[in-house]
């Protein structure tokens, strides 16, 4: 009975606060884009209900505190930048205030779920329900299924070695080459189109996470990665290729590590974000029941292997009551990461909440 209490639980936290269904969309045909057309102001948009009904909404423009509200992914830029992707939309901090760009630049309002900074220093936004928002440091510009996208339910972005992005949406996986979208679906070997991470390992494969499982590119379809007795890997959330070359994942089924023949489960519980530092030591955000001591950021250091891993080699920094999600290390070695609540910085002593008083 508490079993199945703590699996309605992470799934009522993960598709709640999503706030949306799963929607298998009809893969968009490989087609050449036009031009977007630049971002038509919120304003205009008013009479059209392009709006998400979970998007927290405010007027602020600047402000000297962090949004508090759900933060699901942070990213430092070159130039010294912390950018949010927020309920409240895109934020930008400077060092001293907060600035928020959708307001700012009256772009859409839905909540942004994943962002990243591309090799030419475009700026991507991932959001749920607007598609993807392309920022050059001047004006937005946004690509959606018109434009060939799969679906515009975006929860993340990743650019491979050769520069293509790659967008893990509701509707499957789309490829852009910086022309054309290229899109796959469950028809080419996905296990489902819910995709939650998507990640290329030291050898340059490309890694897919769904809810149905976890799947790895093979020419032009994917094949799926199963456990030991043949089972797919129930609600696969993050894939952390590590540089020594193993694969690291969370889901449902816990933490694993693969190594390219043996699966080792390094934590049963709920594991929902992963990141691995400059020093090498890897961050988990951990997922339980409401008011578990075990829920919040845990650090596993790089000197505890080698094998065999143990719960005792993680270390738990931060204790919160929900969630802890996407998480970064600023060039100062700050570790940063977003909570139900707003964005955190973790300089290794304490914590910066951002918030007045």
């Amino acid at each position: 009975m508490l079993l199945h209490i703590k699996h309605f639980f992470i799934l009522l936290l993960i598709f709640g606060i999503t706030g949306c269904t799963a929607q298998v969309e009809k893969e968009a045909p490989n087609k050449k884009t036009e031009d977007p057309k630049a971002t038509v102001p919120w304003r205009a948009l008013k009479n059209q209900h392009d709006h998400d009904p979970y998007f927290t909404e405010n007027t602020d423009l600047i402000t000297k505190t962090a949004p508090a509200t759900i933060t699901r992914n942070v990213l430092q830029t070159k130039d010294g930048k912390v950018w949010l992707a927020t309920w409240n939309g895109i934020v930008c901090y400077d060092g001293t205030a907060f600035t928020n760009y959708t307001n700012k630049a009256g772009l859409r309002r839905h909540r942004v779920f994943t962002l990243l900074e591309d090799k030419r220093d475009d700026l991507w936004f991932g959001t749920i329900g607007a598609g993807v928002y392309r920022y050059n440091g001047s004006d937005f510009t946004n690509f959606t299924t018109d434009n060939g996208l799969a679906s515009n339910m975006v929860e993340c972005i990743m650019e491979d070695k050769a520069g293509n992005l790659w967008f893990g949406t509701h509707g499957g996986v789309s490829r852009y080459d910086g022309t054309m979208f290229q899109n796959f679906t469950s028809a080419d070997g996905l296990p489902d189109n819910e995709i939650h991470s998507i990640a290329q390992d030291q050898s340059g494969k490309i890694w897919v996470a769904s809810t149905g499982g976890l799947s790895y590119l093979d020419g032009q379809s994917f094949l799926p990665l199963r456990k030991a007795d043949g089972q797919p890997f129930s609600n696969v959330r993050n894939i952390l290729p590590l540089k020594s070359g193993e694969l690291w994942f969370g889901g449902s089924d816990g933490l694993i590590r693969y190594d390219g023949s043996t699966f080792t489960t390094l934590l049963e519980d709920f594991v929902g974000y992963l990141y691995e530092d400059r020093a090498g030591d890897i961050w988990v955000s951990v997922i339980m029941a409401p008011g578990s001591e075990k829920t919040g950021l845990y650090r596993f250091a790089a000197n505890s292997a080698p094998l065999p891993f143990t719960k005792d080699n993680f270390t738990q920094i931060l204790q919160v009551n929900s969630m802890v999600f996407g998480i970064t290390e600023d060039t100062a070695g700050n570790i940063w990461f977003g909570t139900v609540e707003g964005v955190c910085q973790y300089d290794g002593e304490g914590f910066e909440w951002f918030r007045e008083g």
